[in-house]
């Protein structure tokens, strides 16, 4: 089943892999930008995923701590750039995420029907990119919360990357992930909100509205 929510192109989230501690003599990449919030070493891997649970954007290049991948990642200036042309496609994320005409985020505090049908809607979209944090980690047990990469950052983000296509390729195979819906959730819980300044959020509201009130 395709996204409920017309124009949607995929859903957007963040999600920590573990790693160890990487050497401390880099000075352009100090050890504490590794360690996150949770207290312990990672990446921090931003990634776009369809209806089908395939990974169509993956972004890995930040350390653990990073919680404003969102204002450099290629797949936001490709919005940007791309934005006059395709104003009727955007990316759905969850409150941690700015609103803007290309990426829709939950209605704060609904406050009619309209609001509230759109935001079930929005959360029951939204969850695949949970679901495929999940399945990718249930797969590769390298990439779970329980587990950690011993490889640089460097190695580390490349075995990421493998990972993710090996996902895609076992899915458009047929080949199913054997896990459970409770396993999944469990699995995509360790993911920073992103806190930043946003510009584009009064034409942000506007599409949002326009599409509310189409419902």
């Amino acid at each position: 089943m395709k996204f409920g929510i017309k124009g949607t192109i995929g859903a957007i989230d963040c999600t920590h892999i573990g790693i160890v501690s990487p050497p401390s003599t880099d000075a352009a990449t100090p050890l504490s930008l590794f360690m996150n919030r949770k207290g312990f070493y990672s990446l921090n891997v931003e990634a776009v995923c369809d209806h089908r649970l395939l990974f169509t954007a993956v972004n890995m290049r930040y350390p653990g701590s990073d919680s404003g991948i969102w204002t450099t990642s290629p797949t936001h200036l490709h919005l940007i750039s791309t934005y006059n042309i395709q104003s009727d496609s955007w990316l759905l994320g969850d409150q941690g995420y700015p609103l803007e005409p290309w990426l829709l985020t939950p209605v704060a505090e609904p406050v009619n029907a309209r609001e509230v049908r759109y935001n079930k809607l929005h959360a029951k979209a939204r969850n695949t990119i949970e679901r495929a944090f999940g399945v990718l980690k249930s797969r590769f047990r390298c990439l779970s919360k329980h587990r950690i990469l011993h490889y640089s950052p460097e190695k580390a983000a490349m075995i990421i990357y493998a990972c993710t296509i090996l996902h895609n390729i076992l899915l458009k195979h047929g080949v199913a992930a054997d896990l459970g819906f409770e396993e999944v959730l469990e699995e995509s819980q360790d993911i920073d909100e992103i806190v930043i300044e946003n510009p584009n959020f009064r034409e942000g509201a506007r599409v949002r509205e326009c599409h509310i009130m189409s419902l």
